[in-house]
């Protein structure tokens, strides 16, 4: 009996249900990540980030004579320290599933992966469409009288203080949170989802999910709430974007175009 022609230099063995089959060869891998997956990326990020930001909050607070409320939580230090917390956080924990607990490789795993030059167009467009739905939702904000505020506001007051960690902290915005927030939202989050629940459920929670690991405190219930709004908004069409191409590329290169478009504002002095 002819054995199958497979790339094993070891022995091989006849199983009655699966044929002939190598004998010593690892089991095949397959995907254990899940659901659960989400949680555990957001408990590192949140870990991640206590454990980074708390000993610069005592020691400013120190210096402050135990004035932490008037700690400055836009400041350079936290800012830098949040980005790399939320990358180790999110984008380590999906390393680790795929390594792991998947098949080995983030596009396998997550479908992470481009096709140029098609990512690059449709990322492009993407991006100007979710700026477009964005500049709707600033309109009604204004409309109705609400002061708006910014998840960018430390990128403002670096520009105002030191161009070179405005450099540092705009290149993080622009191509350092696209890459590691598209690989955990539309790459783990988004293909967890899909696999229990489905494409539709994929877009709807991965989107809300994304908005609201957005929020930050504001004046008003109501400008949080924009904020948010303005956020999820991007979310959907970047889910739209993945569940259209069934890959993450055009939606790492329309949130690039999305983030660039905002660091280009604070340089412009617009908004």
């Amino acid at each position: 009996m002819t054995l199958p022609d497979q790339h094993w230099a070891g022995e091989w063995a006849y199983d009655p249900t699966r044929g002939w089959v190598p004998t010593g060869a690892p089991p095949p891998r397959t995907m254990r990540w899940g659901c659960g997956d989400i949680g555990f990326g957001l408990l590192a990020m949140f870990v991640l980030t206590f454990v980074a930001i708390l000993p610069v909050v005592m020691v400013a607070a120190v210096q402050g004579g135990g004035a932490a409320s008037e700690i400055d939580t836009n400041s350079p230090v936290i800012a830098i320290l949040g980005l790399a917390a939320t990358w180790g956080g999110l984008g380590g924990w999906s390393l680790i599933a795929s390594k792991w607990r998947g098949l080995g490789t983030l596009r396998d795993d997550f479908q992470y992966w481009f096709r140029w030059p098609d990512d690059l167009g449709l990322g492009l467009v993407g991006g100007v469409v979710a700026i477009v739905a964005g500049a709707l939702v600033a309109a009604a904000e204004s409309a109705l009288k609400i002061e708006a505020i910014s998840n960018g506001q430390f990128l403002t007051d670096s520009w105002s203080t030191s161009r070179r960690v405005f450099v540092v902290l705009g290149l993080g915005a622009a191509v350092g949170a696209p890459v590691v927030e598209e690989l955990f939202f539309r790459g783990l989050a988004f293909t967890a989802i899909q696999r229990r629940l489905g494409t539709g459920w994929a877009v709807a929670l991965s989107t809300v999910l994304f908005g609201i690991l957005h929020f930050q405190a504001a004046p008003s219930a109501a400008a949080a709430a924009f904020l948010v709004i303005h956020i999820t908004v991007f979310g959907l069409v970047l889910g739209l974007l993945r569940a259209r191409t069934g890959r993450c590329g055009a939606g790492v290169i329309a949130h690039m175009t999305i983030n660039s478009f905002g660091v280009l504002l604070v340089m412009f002095g617009v908004g």
